[in-house]
Parts: C-alpha cells; structure tokens; sequence
C-alpha cells in the first residue's frame, strides 16, 4: 500500500506516525520521558472487555497497554493522534479505555480513560464495567 505524505503534525514531532518494515504501524508519542508507539485499531477488532479479561488477553498475547502516566499523553495530545490514525486510513480512538493500572485503594476497581464531550479524563472504576483496549509497543519508558 503506498504511504500518503503526512501534515498531520508539527515539526517537533512529539506525535508523528510510526512505522516498521516500511508499513504504518502506530502513532508515536515521545513527550514527558515517555516513548511508545499506539497500535492503529483497537484490541480484537474494537471488542469491549471488563479490565480482568482485557489484561489476561493482552499478557496472552504478550502485549500492554498504557499507564495512567501515558493515558494522560494521550489524553492532551488525543486530536493530533487522531489526526495521524485518520491520515492511515486506521480506526480513531474511543471514547472509553482501560488502563494497566489497578488502584491502589480498592482491588475491586481500575484507571480507565476517557474521551469525549471535550471533557477528557482518567478515573477510577469498577474492573468489571467494559472498554475498549489499545495496546502499546513501549520504546522507552523512565517514569516510575
């Protein structure tokens, strides 16, 4: 498949497409310490998971999903990753995703982030309600 020239993003490249073997293969964020790469579509073709089956399908599969740390990259920086999905012909992000992260205050509940409304955000909930699940390929990852 031929690749469309890309103005989708500014020069500082804190979000640009990525690619392996020449193909599209993600959204790249380098910002705030953090490297990784989004995948283009969602987790089994766009399936919603509570957050247990989600992270033992993932682990399954050998593959992660964002922290709450990189959730937050996400979130400020939702409509230029946006932008370079779209450019790729590749699905745009949800409106609803789990994190890896569990709380730390209740075990019955997880980080979940969400989009939309203009009103983006991360909060705690019940690990058994259903969202979507993107992996991430970390490049390099120094925050704790």
């Amino acid at each position: 498949p031929s690749v469309k020239p890309d103005n989708t993003v500014e020069s500082n490249k804190i979000i640009s497409p990525y690619f392996e073997e020449g193909l599209f293969a993600g959204v790249r964020v380098t910002a705030d310490d953090e490297d990784f790469v989004i995948a283009p579509n969602d987790y089994r073709n766009g399936l919603c998971m509570t957050w247990t089956r989600a992270i033992g399908a993932l682990s399954a599969d050998n593959l992660t999903t964002w922290n709450c740390h990189q959730m937050s990259l996400v979130i400020y920086y939702y409509d230029e990753i946006n932008k370079v999905l779209v450019n790729y012909g590749k699905d745009k992000l949800g409106e609803l995703y789990w994190t890896c992260e569990e709380s730390p205050f209740d075990e019955e509940n997880a980080f979940s982030g969400n989009f939309g409304n203009s009103a983006n955000y991360i909060n705690e909930v019940y690990k058994r309600y259903y969202r979507y699940v993107r992996p991430i390929k970390i490049l390099k990852n120094t925050i704790k």
